[in-house]
């Protein structure tokens, strides 16, 4: 199933065409820990794959060992140099969570399979909140 994954998440992201297989298989596996297999039933892979790709757009998924920790919640906002040298960090994506899955596109697309699979009825007449 990971390949069938990670070829769908090249299909819609194809900068992931440069990442190793490895890193990718990985991140498909976080991604599984979290993903209700038997609530996507014939959507699993994509399920998955916009789970993993939510999971990928965080800040630190996909730095390699020559990049630098920071993250964007240390980026430089502005900066001045009118008579003192002043910096100001965006510090906006530092209050987002990863489980917060309305904080990428990736995770709305999660989200609305979700739903649309849980069907209307599901909140009333579902198996309940648990999953696997």
């Amino acid at each position: 199933m990971n390949e069938e994954v990670i070829a769908y998440m090249r299909t819609l992201y194809p900068p992931l065409v440069s990442q190793p297989d490895e890193v990718l298989n990985a991140w498909v596996e976080v991604a599984k820990l979290f993903v209700c297999f038997e609530r996507f039933s014939d959507k699993q892979v994509q399920a998955l794959a916009f789970y993993t790709l939510h999971l990928l757009s965080q800040d630190i998924a996909l730095k390699t060992q020559n990049d630098s920790t920071q993250t964007s919640s240390e980026r430089v906002k502005s900066y001045s140099l009118s008579g003192e040298y002043t910096i100001t960090y965006d510090t906006s994506t530092a209050t987002q969570s990863s489980s917060d899955l309305s904080a990428s596109s990736w995770g709305k697309l999660y989200l609305a399979l979700y739903r649309k699979k849980l069907g209307g009825w599901g909140l009333i007449m579902g198996k309940g909140r648990g999953c696997c």
